[in-house]
């Protein structure tokens, strides 16, 4: 007979975004979650393994600096400062991260190429030691079932054989593609499979093109993506490789359900491979093993949220390794879901509240599944023709400003906004047209210019912020009334919301204590949030604007219906 235990939260799978789930809910003060993973306790057998998990982006960055990882991350990798695509060795384009990014708006205007194993690693390290939060490794999801109460799941000691048995109130599926979780609750996951098969090595490599681009090779009927990778020299490249199956292979797999076939390809035939794309280079292999032949999937649950089981991260959608989204994607779902879980499970919140994860990822997730469908559908075309053009038509657009910096931002996911996701989170009262809309990521400027301090630092904590704007050339009236919000706002939800008073220009006055005062020296923020009269920005813990009003008249409204428990006339969020 097994075990009888209870906690609010079981998340099951503790690679990256296990992990990272797991340390937005600590670093939130709640502990009732327990993680499991069925895999050994990582070490340095997975940090020194191939992976295909390598870029962590810019927001991705942002979302990790937050909770204290992203410095030890940073040890770990290598930054990648530029992205070039080169067409039979000829170079067709190139795009500099740095011109790409509106610096006044983000800290991290490059791309950072780490390994998996070592992210994974810097995430436990961090979970374990800083946080104090043990994983239960060699530990089986067996199975589970749905109960009025949440849910109840028999899980296994893989080495001794016991079986517990833990009553929960959320179940959260971080398990990967092959998902336990999805399958047990019955969700499809329909998609594809794309005609080609793929290979990845560590390869050193001598030749014309910076160490630090992220290089996309082709020729026809062939592909390659290098990305510069940290030890073993400047020269050292992980790359993915690519071919088109046969016709027999195309047989086998899609009529037969047969796995690719084409025997081992080794150390050697990598380095052959990689020449026929780029002749010129010098490139010798290293002393890691291959990983084999494989095929890429792009495929996307039908929904992320069932009853009181979520999915997050690859058990809800996968795709090609083109531009390294899918890792980013899932640490992103973690940090929507986890500020949600923690409301909730505290009481202070509706659990309708955690609909809006379903709401808002399935809408981002979506459109990033299907952006890198079609690039990755132009990077594997065997034509000629279209992979010209494709060079011809990328080079205009990256050397106008504008062009530059939509494609850069959405690549490095500084983009990825819940406008259109009928998310009730989402609600804009603005007069005018300037400003960040409610729904998108809140930009990072540099807020004083000295120091170098920017907006993050300021309001970091995996809390509320109400960013209350006085205005530009605010009435004695005007100022009192944003004095009586801010007042209002540290009353009425104290440990929950941080209120800052943004005065436009030196802060002369002092501060009405115990309240926050931002001083605008420079105007950036009144630039940035396009503000010139009072008016009030809500920003939720995981760093999206969560409303936005011209003026004060609404603003309580709005959080009555997320947090009713704090304040005694407060509905629920669907009311």
């Amino acid at each position: 007979m097994s075990n009888i235990s209870y906690t609010d939260v079981l998340v099951v799978g503790a690679g990256p975004i296990g992990l990272s789930l797991a340390i937005q809910l600590k670093s939130q003060g709640f502990t009732q979650f327990r993680v499991i993973d069925k895999t050994d306790e990582p070490g340095e057998k997975l940090i020194s393994s191939i992976s295909r998990a390598i870029g962590v982006h810019a927001r991705t960055l942002e979302v990790l600096e937050d909770v204290g990882v992203t410095p030890s991350l940073l040890e770990r990798g290598k930054i990648a400062h530029t992205a070039s695509n080169y067409y039979n060795s000829k170079l067709t384009y190139r795009v500099d991260y740095p011109s790409g990014c509106d610096t006044s708006h983000v800290k991290y205007n490059w791309n950072f190429m780490v390994t998996q194993g070592n992210t994974i690693d810097v995430l436990h390290t961090h979970l374990s030691k800083k946080l104090d939060h043990k994983v239960e490794w060699n530990t089986s999801l067996v199975e589970f079932k749905e109960t009025d109460a949440g849910i109840t799941a028999i899980i296994k000691n893989d080495i001794t054989g016991e079986l517990e048995t833990i009553n929960a109130k959320y179940l959260v599926g971080c398990d990967g593609c092959h998902s336990a979780v999805r399958k047990g609750l019955g969700i499809d996951f329909p998609g594809k499979v794309y005609p080609v098969k793929w290979v990845v090595c560590d390869l050193d490599i001598e030749w014309d093109i910076p160490h630090d681009d992220i290089t996309f090779l082709g020729i026809k009927n062939a592909y390659a993506i290098a990305l510069p990778l940290a030890g073993g020299g400047e020269g050292r490249f992980r790359v993915t490789m690519g071919m088109p199956l046969t016709e027999e292979e195309k047989k086998d797999h899609y009529e037969h359900a047969q796995p690719i076939r084409g025997g081992r390809f080794g150390k050697e035939e990598c380095v052959a491979f990689f020449k026929k794309l780029y002749p010129s280079a010098k490139v010798k292999s290293t002393p890691a093993e291959p990983q084999q032949w494989f095929q890429v999937h792009c495929r996307m649950a039908t929904t992320l949220a069932k009853g009181n089981c979520f999915l997050v991260g690859d058990a809800a959608h996968v795709h090609s390794p083109v531009l390294g989204q899918g890792m980013n994607m899932g640490i992103q779902d973690a940090a929507n879901l986890a500020w949600k879980l923690v409301a909730v499970c505290r009481g202070d919140s509706s659990p309708k509240l955690l609909d809006t994860y379903k709401q808002e990822r399935e809408f981002s997730d979506t459109e990033i599944v299907n952006f890198v469908d079609k690039v990755t559908k132009l990077v594997i075309t065997p034509s000629r023709f279209i992979q010209y053009a494709r060079g011809f038509v990328l080079s205009r657009i990256l050397k106008v400003t504008p062009g530059r910096r939509k494609l850069v931002s959405k690549v490095m996911q500084l983009s990825v906004n819940y406008v259109g996701s009928e998310s009730p989170l989402v609600k804009d009262k603005w007069s005018g047209s300037k400003g960040v809309m409610a729904g998108h990521r809140i930009p990072d400027p540099i807020v004083d210019e000295s120091s170098g301090k920017r907006l993050f630092e300021l309001i970091k904590g995996n809390k509320w912020n109400a960013l209350i704007f006085i205005g530009r050339s605010p009435s004695a009236e005007e100022k009192a009334a944003a004095y009586e919000v801010a007042a209002k706002v540290h009353e009425n939800y104290q440990g929950l919301v941080t209120a800052h008073i943004v005065q436009y220009g030196n802060a002369s006055e002092a501060k009405p204590s115990p309240l926050s005062m931002l001083s605008d020296q420079s105007g950036v923020l009144h630039q940035v949030f396009g503000v010139t009269k009072p008016a009030i920005y809500l920003c939720r813990p995981d760093r999206y604007v969560g409303y936005r009003e011209t003026g004060f008249n609404h603003c309580f409204d709005y959080m009555e219906k997320i947090y009713p428990s704090f304040m005694a006339t407060g509905e629920l969020l669907y009311g």
